[in-house]
């Protein structure tokens, strides 16, 4: 594809031969840039119209996903919507009820939403690269890519928690009541907190950190967390119990873990909430240090979340918290 950085035109794409080739066209016209651009690819362009659905996608693999790890799955899905269309069919005669119908096609066939848009973005990848590259079509019809929020709405509330934590002591789970009182206290995903080793916490001017390695996250970085008198009394009795390993040996299966904690929230009555799992503490925690007036953006630290969009999906505040912050004179 080009790109225009200043007044000059880039080209930015996978050469005939393999190569990928990032470099200036020298040119200041969207036009000519793209005249010099195939001719520094050393590909020709095609007539408006001319090509098809197959060829639009065999060629989008050989300039955009053969170098990918995950080119494979992306050309899988995009050749999928080309098979339900019609390989043969003239790529410039694909609608935006075309899409439409293909969506449905989709979840007929059984694939959630979510999937399904998945296999869309694939294909509107072979669209986009044909607008803006190959010339082959006018423009990129509307994609509907909307899917439903599948965030989670339930957290725990101070009553249910007592419950469960009294459920699981009196089921001889004293271990899983520790466990489930950490992750709503911290606010870490359940592998995080399972992998967690001594080496990982520390205490510094009377304050306790957690270090979550990035091997462990979901981002694949690093962060460390100031925790409480209540998790770190329960988190440095397990450094000084288990100086090597894991601090939760007795918690290595997880499948027994959450079989435990599914039976505790059935013998509290909440064995119909599907949302009520280990992942809701994350989303409890979160929720109540906004509600505390923790700022979105040190929640945001504190759950390792990247995007600040992510951390607003995570937060269910109750009416009783906005109301105390709204009747405030600000």
């Amino acid at each position: 594809m080009i790109y225009r950085r200043g007044d000059v035109w880039y080209v930015n794409a996978v050469a005939q031969d393999g190569r990928r080739v990032h470099k200036s066209t020298g040119e200041t016209d969207k036009a000519r840039a793209k005249v010099a651009a195939y001719a520094i690819l050393g590909t020709a362009p095609r007539v408006s119209g001319g090509i098809t659905i197959e060829e639009a996608c065999l060629r989008c693999r050989q300039e955009r996903w053969a170098h990918l790890t995950s080119g494979a799955r992306a050309f899988a899905r995009a050749w999928h919507i080309g098979e339900l269309l019609g390989l043969a069919r003239p790529l410039a005669s694909v609608t935006a009820a075309d899409i439409v119908s293909v969506k449905e096609q989709l979840t007929a066939e059984g694939r959630e939403i979510t999937t399904a848009v998945l296999y869309l973005a694939s294909f509107r990848t072979v669209m986009t690269r044909a607008a803006r590259f190959w010339d082959a079509i006018p423009k990129v019809p509307a994609f509907d890519m909307a899917q439903p929020d599948n965030a989670r709405t339930r957290t725990f509330s101070k009553d249910e928690e007592a419950r469960v934590l009294a459920e699981l002591e009196k089921m001889g789970r004293p271990e899983v009541a520790e466990f489930f009182r950490f992750l709503l206290q911290v606010g870490c995903r359940f592998g995080e907190a399972q992998s967690l080793t001594a080496g990982d916490v520390c205490t510094h001017e009377g304050v306790t950190y957690v270090t979550f390695r990035k091997e462990t996250t979901k981002t694949k970085r690093q962060r460390q967390v100031p925790i409480g008198p209540s998790p770190a009394g329960i988190i440095l009795a397990r450094a000084k119990a288990h100086p090597t390993g894991t601090l939760w040996p007795d918690l290595a299966s997880c499948s027994s873990v959450h079989r435990y904690f599914r039976q505790a929230l059935a013998a509290c009555g909440l064995g119909s909430e599907k949302e009520l799992c280990f992942h809701a503490c994350r989303h409890t925690r979160i929720t109540r240090m906004l509600a505390a007036g923790v700022q979105l953006i040190e929640a945001a630290a504190v759950a390792g979340h990247t995007n600040l969009a992510t951390t607003r999906r995570y937060t269910h505040l109750t009416g009783a918290a906005l109301a105390r912050t709204t009747a405030r004179d600000l």
